[in-house]
């Protein structure tokens, strides 16, 4: 391209900047327009660019999605193409949100996550939508107040915050192995900073309990699937047919930030792969599912201390459920998750409700 038709460019990029910077959209536009009609290279780059900034200035969101869209398809290394991108992506799910197209939202908040899975307000976004009440530490603490259990388990103490919701008599155990505390303990604990599956291969649970009833237990070490099948598994050797083991992370909100392998800032890995498989082949156990912000709780009771279905039955139902989808989990959470709304009261009915079913 000769250097008179460069400064030709670049000087009608300049008028346009000036004239988006003081609102004349108008007249930017038909320059856009102008160049685009008239060298169709322009379409891939900065006049196509600056032609979707006018449109998400205008308010026209979805079609400046479909403007900068094809824009960064063609310059797909450019970070200020792709930058503007995502911000077209989160007006257009805030606009769709608004006018109640949630599953359109949806989708414009994970498009964000594709294109940048660092993204910190596109999770916060999902998470407002498809998660309610109070956050789940609260919910937590409402389950050690109620259930007031003589020992309680945690694993994945990680600085503390859900160690601390134990208060006075209960005897805590503490499994971690690189705990970073932050909070102090205010009741009788006990930190083994090694990783859950060494524990149980080495520590007597029982005896370290010395006779106190293990009636609580939260699960939230290593964020993968066959690990916090594990843990579960190992857990349940010690506890009562009332006991409640509290799973963390088992509600993901898209298929970037609960994938297998991090590749997003916010993550909750695939631990929600477990609900599924323990429906299927423990239907014996009384699931209890809280859409509890950020990623959900679920309260599992009603345990078999003496169960050798999943011990026994481990690799076979790893290899089973570890390359399930994202979108396949969808189906079947809205096909067969039964959600209690998270509220205490209808939490605790449904606690209640369960264990006497099982009797």
């Amino acid at each position: 391209m000769e250097s008179s038709t460069l400064d030709l460019i670049h000087r009608l990029i300049k008028t346009i900047d000036s004239l988006i910077a003081v609102g004349d959209l108008q007249q930017a536009e038909e320059l856009c327009n102008s160049m685009l009609a008239k060298d169709e290279n322009a379409a891939a780059g900065e006049f196509l660019y600056r032609k979707g900034l006018i449109t998400l200035q205008n308010g026209n969101y979805h079609d400046a999605v479909i403007l900068l869209n094809h824009v960064v398809n063609n310059n797909p290394t450019n970070p200020k193409f792709k930058e503007e991108l995502t911000v077209a992506l989160m007006k257009a799910g805030r606009h769709s949100q608004d006018s109640g197209s949630l599953d359109e939202a949806r989708n414009y908040y994970r498009c964000t996550l594709m294109i940048n899975p660092y993204h910190e307000q596109a999770p916060e976004a999902l998470v407002a939508m498809d998660m309610s009440g109070e956050y789940y530490l609260k919910v937590l603490s409402q389950i050690h107040e109620w259930q007031k259990p003589a020992a309680y388990l945690e694993i994945g103490v990680s600085r503390g915050e859900s160690m601390t919701l134990a208060k006075p008599p209960t005897f805590c155990v503490g499994i971690d192995p690189t705990p970073l505390i932050k909070v102090p303990f205010h009741t009788q604990t006990q930190l083994f900073e090694i990783e859950s599956d060494r524990f149980f291969a080495e520590q007597d649970l029982s005896a370290i309990l010395n006779g106190k009833s293990l009636d609580l237990a939260f699960i939230d070490g290593m964020h993968t699937f066959e690990q916090v099948f594990r843990d579960f598994i190992n857990v349940e050797r010690y506890c009562q047919p009332d006991t409640l083991v509290v799973l963390h992370d088992c509600l993901p909100s898209d298929p970037i930030t609960s994938a297998r392998n991090r590749i997003s800032g916010w993550w909750t890995g695939d631990v929600w792969k477990v609900l599924p498989c323990l429906m299927k082949y423990r239907p014996d156990l009384a699931i209890i599912i809280i859409p509890a912000p950020p990623s959900g709780l679920a309260i599992i009771t009603c345990l078999d201390a003496k169960s050798t279905i999943l011990d026994k039955g481990y690799s076979g139902f790893v290899e089973e459920f570890k390359g399930l989808t994202f979108e396949e989990f969808e189906k079947i959470r809205d096909s067969s998750f039964d959600m209690v709304t998270n509220d205490w009261e209808a939490i605790e009915k449904q606690i209640i409700s369960v264990r006497g079913e099982s009797l």
